[in-house]
């Protein structure tokens, strides 16, 4: 002000010349503050001065930075391009976060098309990082999508998505597929704009098994899916065995189906059965059951059927001995009516040719039953047919027939105990045209039965005729035509040093490689097969003359391998290790003792000189999908846990992730068939969220806080902050609190007051009945209006109920004054819940109860 005043000379605006006229009465008092307004007046040369000066102090504020001592207090910055458009949001976002968010950016350039490999189980995608045209990558890149289909021209969808590259170097990733699919790559910038999709790659399919990369003795039974190998895929030798030859040694549960059981009964295949004559497997009945194969063989009326089961009883039924019913179970053209020898649909009164009601005590051990069937008629047989030459017939309308045994019998369809074992059951048919052991009972044919001549050397078959079958002496020299003895004719090893007269034998007498010798001492050997042994347990080399190494166990199964294909060893117990260096890097799989599951670690080299490990765990069912694996990766600066499945196209991710590159390490849960689910927690550099999720903590009773925040000295920011379309707590840094919306305790309570005297509750509508609140501060508060009953001094008009702890500690009275002025009345609040009133003014038709509230505590 002191300047201001001399801004105009020989003015002054404190002059009393220049002011309003005052009454008399405050000349004083201006006189006074007239007094300290007095400023000298200013001359042209300060003034000069002093603008001088003012110039100077704008001009530094002009230069300095705009923003040196700026902050974004709870809001963010908006970044717009030259047309006005928002790029790009600094500070807090919508969701109560504080980023730099870049938004509407324009679509990221078309990435170049993928290269297709063919891998086992799918085919492998390669990016090079590079966009089509020699387009530059922008800086807001995110990602590039890895779309595949079976359809050709197929365009992009969420449905075709199967994986990400999360790298701008470039990847290699594996698309899961069983035929042929083509690939597109889509890129992605930080504002979830897509590319338009690159050129289609492919079609590509899966590489193919061959039969040179198959190790010997991998492929096992177990390994064959049912139906996936016909009669029609067998050699002709093997489609005549298998169609001649069904045998069962009871090992799978899933080829018998229970036909009927007494209650409490049970039918339980048994493994490790050291005493099983064929293998060590057994099924077990207990009680009376009866059970049938699955398998159903063509019946041909003209071809002799043999059957042969191996039974034995290990607990006697309450009964005692039990007996059993074995034979064929017949079944018409359809496959599924049964036919039984009379006819009739039911699994009764079937053909028993094995068995028909067996005694089977437990002292008799394993008892082999056979009988036999040819033909049809219009009634079958009921009785067994243990010969061949007079085999039994079945029903008229039999097609296929099916192994069937009834176990037990004898204790009846409600007996529950005895138990009953069948090691193997066998279904064959006999050939026609040959008479072989197998077709003749043991000493039906003696020299006696044949006629004179009738066998000659023309009717005996090659090597039919072995020095077993010879008695001594009976050939001569004098038997044997000149010449009839040739080399081919000597067995291996039938001429020994004893039978050669000494000095026989020269040098030219002996053919190449004819010395085996003990030791041979130097020298190479050269296009020849080592092995320690002719059969059994042994080691193999160059067997077939290829150059690989090979152990046999005792069943002369080969176990182990070692050649250019890798090194393969089997354990004991079936278990497989089989290491394949035929790759950039080895590959190692790991196989279980049935060979059923296998994990797998691998090493890929997606870049030149990478080396990204790869473990990847055996298949479950999960999820609702048959086939799922763990997959843990360790590649290029990023690594990788997650469940995913196998038996679909693309993958999905279903289950916890952690992922870990150099910026962050997300731990989360991924479903893609429920995205919705999709929740992470990101760890940054010296931030955390939690995405699509909630945050829970539930700790242990404890003297430490359940929940603490700390900020730093330097902190600016709120502490705490909780946001829904706008803040609704706040906590800043120096602890105040800011709440959109009103504050309600944790809990609280209220009841109503008892009204006494003839007092009621007046316009409850509007007031409210008469009312007492406890909050969780522990105050009580009253609230309604009373239509007043007896108004005498000392009148109880209400009571406060008890047990809730609404009563004050001690006596409280409350000055109050009545709604009908110029009446006041004190209400008393008693220790023991009792409302009076004293002191009262005047006539009182109604009472508030508004204001009145203590501690109970």
């Amino acid at each position: 002000m002191d300047q201001l005043h001399g801004l105009v000379p020989g003015r002054r605006l404190d002059d009393p010349a220049h002011r309003p006229r005052r009454p008399p009465s405050h000349r004083a008092a201006e006189a006074v503050r007239e007094l300290h307004l007095r400023r000298p007046v200013m001359t042209p040369e300060q003034i000069g001065r002093m603008l001088a000066d003012l110039q100077r102090r704008m001009d530094r504020i002009e230069n300095s930075p705009r923003l040196s001592h700026a902050a974004i207090d709870n809001t963010s910055v908006q970044v717009k391009d030259g047309n006005g458009n928002l790029r790009a949001l600094l500070g807090v976002q919508g969701d109560g976060t504080t980023a730099v968010n870049i938004v509407n950016g324009p679509p990221p350039p078309v990435p170049t098309a993928p290269i297709l490999a063919p891998v086992l189980g799918g085919v492998t995608a390669s990016w090079d990082g590079g966009f089509a045209d020699g387009a530059v990558i922008p800086m807001d890149w995110a990602r590039v999508e890895v779309h595949a289909s079976p359809d050709a021209g197929f365009e992009p969808v969420p449905a075709t998505l199967v994986t990400t590259i999360e790298t701008a170097q470039g990847a290699t990733v594996v698309v899961p597929a069983e035929g042929d699919v083509l690939v597109r790559l889509v890129a992605r910038n930080t504002s979830g704009a897509a590319s338009a999709p690159s050129a289609v790659a492919g079609p590509v399919g899966p590489a193919p098994v061959v039969a040179d990369e198959i190790l010997d003795g991998i492929v096992t039974a177990s390994k064959i899916a049912a139906g996936a190998v016909n009669i029609n895929a067998l050699t002709e030798s093997l489609a005549d065995t298998a169609s001649q030859r069904y045998v069962d040694a009871m090992a799978d549960p899933t080829a018998w189906t229970v036909l009927a059981q007494a209650p409490g009964g049970s039918w339980t295949f048994l493994t490790g059965v050291a005493d099983a004559p064929t293998g060590s497997t057994v099924a077990q009945a207990t009680g009376y059951t009866a059970v049938r194969g699955v398998v159903q063989m063509p019946y041909d009326p003209d071809v002799l059927y043999r059957v042969s089961v191996r039974v034995r009883t290990t607990a006697a039924s309450a009964a005692g001995s039990d007996t059993v019913y074995l034979g064929v179970l017949g079944i018409a053209g359809d496959g599924v009516t049964l036919v039984n020898r009379t006819g009739a649909n039911s699994s009764g009164a079937q053909f028993y040719v094995a068995a028909s009601n067996a005694a089977q005590p437990t002292a008799s051990g394993f008892v082999t039953y056979t009988g036999y069937l040819r033909g049809r008629a219009s009634s079958g047989m009921g009785g067994t047919a243990p010969d061949p030459r007079t085999p039994g017939a079945v029903h008229t309308d039999v097609r296929y027939i099916a192994p069937l045994a009834y176990l037990n019998f004898a204790s009846g369809t409600s007996g529950s105990t005895g138990t009953m074992q069948i090691d193997a059951f066998t279904l064959e048919a006999l050939k026609t045209g040959v008479v072989g052991s197998s077709n003749l009972v043991a000493g039906s044919v003696t020299t006696a039965a044949l006629a004179a001549d009738s066998v000659t050397a023309t009717a005996i078959a090659a090597n039919a005729v072995t020095a077993a079958k010879i008695d001594a002496g009976a050939v001569t020299t004098g038997k044997l035509d000149a010449l009839a003895v040739t080399s081919d004719k000597i067995a291996a090893n039938a001429i020994t040093a004893g039978k050669i007269l000494a000095g026989s034998v020269d040098a030219t007498a002996l053919a190449a490689d004819a010395i085996t010798g003990k030791t041979i001492t130097g020298g190479t050997i050269t296009g020849s097969m080592i092995q320690t042994a002719l059969t059994g347990e042994r080691i193999t080399l160059n067997e077939a003359d290829v150059n690989k190494v090979l152990v046999y166990n005792e069943n002369d199964v080969a176990i182990n391998e070692l050649s250019a294909r890798g090194l393969l060893v089997q354990g004991t117990s079936g278990a497989i290790i089989w290491l394949n260096p035929n790759l950039t890097y080895p590959a190692m799989s790991l196989y279980n003792a049935a060979q059923t599951n296998a994990a797998h670690v691998a090493v890929t080299e997606p870049v030149t000189g990478d080396a990204n490990l790869e473990l990847i765990s055996g298949t479950f069912p999960g999820s609702g999908y048959t086939k799922v694996v763990w997959r843990a990766a360790l590649t290029r600066d990023a690594a990788a846990i997650e469940r995913y499945t196998t038996d679909v196209n693309p993958a999905r991710k279903i289950g916890g992730r952690l992922f870990l590159n150099s910026a962050l390490t997300s731990v989360g849960y991924i479903n893609d068939d429920a995205t919705t689910q999709n929740t992470s927690l990101n760890v940054e550099a010296n931030y955390v969220t939690v995405n699509n999720g909630r945050f829970s903590v539930s700790a242990p009773a404890s003297t430490f806080s359940t929940l603490y925040v700390e900020g730093n000295t330097a902190q600016t920011g709120p502490l705490l902050r909780v946001y829904r379309d706008s803040d609704k707590f706040v906590v800043d840094k120096d602890g105040a609190v800011t709440v959109a919306g009103r504050v309600k305790p944790m809990t609280g309570e209220s009841a109503s007051l008892a009204l006494q005297s003839g007092w009621t509750n007046y316009d409850a509508t509007n007031y409210g009945s008469a009312t007492v609140r406890k909050t969780a501060d522990g105050m009580a508060y009253l609230y309604g209006r009373l239509q007043a009953g007896t108004v005498t001094s000392g009148t109880l008009i209400a009571t406060i109920p008890s047990g809730a702890g609404y009563w004050p500690l001690v006596r409280h009275a409350f000055p109050h004054r009545a709604p009908q002025g110029g009446v006041d009345v004190t209400i008393l609040v008693s220790e023991t819940g009792e409302l009076r009133i004293y002191d009262i003014s005047g006539t009182i038709t109604n009472l508030s109860l508004s204001g009145i509230f203590w501690p109970t505590w």
